[in-house]
This record gives structure tokens, C-alpha cells and sequence, in this order.
């Protein structure tokens, strides 16, 4: 019996994450993001369960008061949406 291609028709969600750059990380607390576009930019920290432990605007996240750890970093610009893992250290 042959099976078929296993291929999905789906759209292309590759985002250019290379244009975004989030420094220094690992980091002690304070992240800076850095995006090509001028507008405003939300973020949101999630652990490694998916919780979300932090919402913020602009473009700097202080994580210090939060355990040492893998954070997951949601940056939402205008319609772009990028995902970075956060080393908290």
C-alpha cells in the first residue's frame, strides 16, 4: 500500500527572527529587545509550563525578582509576532 506525501498545505509562518535581538541573555534580571520597526511593541514572559508571569509594553523586562531559570519571550509588534527563550541567570 503506498501512502501519500504526508505534505499540509499551510502558509508559511517563518518570521524574520533575526531581525529582532534581545540582550544580554543570559542576563541577571534586565532584557533589552531590540526591533527593527518604531511601533509599540508588547511583550509577555511565560515559564517553561506556558503561565504567563509577566505583560509588559516598551521594549526592556526586568525578571530579576523572578527565580533563575528558561523564560519564554512573546514579542508582539504591530502585526508580527516573534517568540525568544529568555536565560535568566
Amino acid at each position: 500500500m503506498k501512502s501519500g506525501t504526508g505534505v499540509l498545505d499551510t502558509p508559511d509562518f517563518t518570521l524574520a527572527e533575526d531581525e529582532i535581538a534581545v540582550y544580554p541573555n543570559p542576563s541577571n534580571g534586565i532584557f533589552h529587545v531590540n526591533t527593527p520597526e518604531s511601533a509599540q511593541v508588547s511583550l509577555e514572559v511565560s515559564d517553561l509550563a506556558g503561565r504567563a508571569i509577566l505583560r509588559a509594553e516598551g521594549q526592556t523586562i526586568d525578571l530579576s525578582a523572578f527565580p533563575k531559570g528558561i523564560y519564554m519571550l512573546s514579542i508582539r509588534t504591530g502585526q508580527q509576532s516573534y517568540a525568544k527563550k529568555l536565560i535568566l541567570k
